[in-house]
């Protein structure tokens, strides 16, 4: 505490005022910056006792909200706990909470960082009206990131690492690629699309449905619980759990050795719901395709050595009846061989997808799977001799 006397008219010409003998006279305070206070008081003699007191320096802004070119940065100081809500619109930007403050021009791209994690930083998005071609990155430090406006990067890529990320709205990146790292709270069914996303630790859907379109692959990381539905489009992995409304996905198994199989079974006769049909070249059938032994193993035999224009097809049982599937391994051992020397002109295929048709053998065109019966969703891999 500092003490000082001062004359109340000299006081006043500091401060570049002048004002009536009443007015002198009246109590106040003075400010010398934002570290010194004065409270002056009257005295009898027209003198005035001041008292001059250091104050806490206050700090300038919690978080700075600064657009440098076409590039929004918003950055946390980690001084105390902090929010802010940003929107940007079709002119520029505006904030509230604990930055409030405006801006205009393009901004092309959103950074979003924190200097620590020892205080908290919650960020809400409520307005992304440009398109962020330059991306949108959200750092690990950020406690708590919300987004509730639709984003749209057009080629930029998407990075939100922050502790906590609650969406509420669609995110489109065209070529750009989207990255998460911390589980996913929806707070309503969004859409999420462009060139390849990850995942890294899950979703929890609240019962809210997940869309996503990715024209390349999409990891599926982690736990994805209490979603209301899940609809994938492009390639995708998983490696963690899947939980929807309707149910958990789960990887139904079919094995078949023959082992104990009586030789030349065929048809429904396994009892595990597969066919083992086979017919020539105008549709007549045939045993061709059957249960064989050879001299250590028992398999099944499509075609047949010396008899020409014959098709086997086995359709085994549809494993997740009504169910999407998003992924499959299939393993098999196979055997060509041709005892008489003369050329080989057999084929075999895999097939995966819409099969309608599984009650007669058929075949196309290098052992594509065509049959009027059949649609055109179908995987063929295809062994040419």
């Amino acid at each position: 505490m500092l003490s000082a006397l001062f004359r109340l008219r000299r006081l006043q010409r500091f401060f570049g005022r002048s004002r009536s003998r009443a007015t002198r006279r009246r109590r106040g305070w003075f400010g010398l910056g934002d570290a010194i206070r004065i409270d002056a008081h009257d005295r009898p003699d027209g003198w005035a006792s001041c008292q001059l007191e250091e104050l806490e320096q206050r700090k300038v802004l919690a978080v700075d909200v600064d657009l440098t070119g076409n590039v929004l940065t918003v950055a946390f100081d980690d001084a105390a706990d902090d929010a802010i809500t940003l929107s940007i619109n079709s002119t520029g930007f505006f904030t509230s909470g604990a930055n409030t403050t405006a801006g205009t021009g393009t901004i092309t791209q959103l950074v979003v960082t924190d200097a620590g994690t020892g205080k908290t930083s919650s960020l809400t998005l409520a307005g992304a009206a440009q398109n962020l071609t330059g991306g949108l990155s959200i750092g690990p430090n950020i406690t708590q990131a919300t987004i509730t406006a639709p984003v749209a990067t057009a080629g930029g890529n998407v990075t939100i690492d922050a502790a906590q990320l609650t969406l509420s709205a669609d995110i489109t990146s065209g070529s750009g690629d989207q990255a998460y790292g911390p589980t996913i709270q929806l707070g309503r069914s969004v859409t999420l699309s462009g060139n390849a996303a990850s995942f890294a630790a899950g979703v929890n859907g609240s019962n809210f449905g997940l869309t996503v379109d990715f024209t390349s692959v999409t990891a599926f990381n982690g736990s994805f619980t209490n979603l209301g539905d899940l609809d994938v489009t492009g390639p995708a992995t998983i490696n963690g759990s899947i939980e929807t409304a309707a149910g958990s996905a789960t990887a139904t198994q079919y094995a078949q050795n023959f082992d104990g199989v009586p030789v030349g079974l065929n048809g429904t006769g396994l009892g595990d719901g597969s066919n083992i049909v086979s017919g020539n070249q105008t549709g007549v059938p045939t045993a061709n395709g059957s249960v064989q032994n050879g001299a250590d193993f028992t398999a099944l035999r499509l075609t047949e050595e010396g008899v020409q224009f014959t098709t086997s097809n086995w359709f085994l049982p549809e494993l997740n009846p009504g169910d999407s599937i998003s992924s499959f391994n299939a393993t098999f051992d196979s055997m060509i061989y041709n005892a008489n020397g003369t050329d080989l002109a057999d084929v075999f295929s895999f097939n995966f997808g819409n099969i309608t048709n599984t009650s007669h053998a058929y075949i196309g065109t290098n052992g594509t799977l065509q049959s009027p019966g059949n649609a055109d969703d179908v995987l063929t891999v295809t062994f040419i001799t």
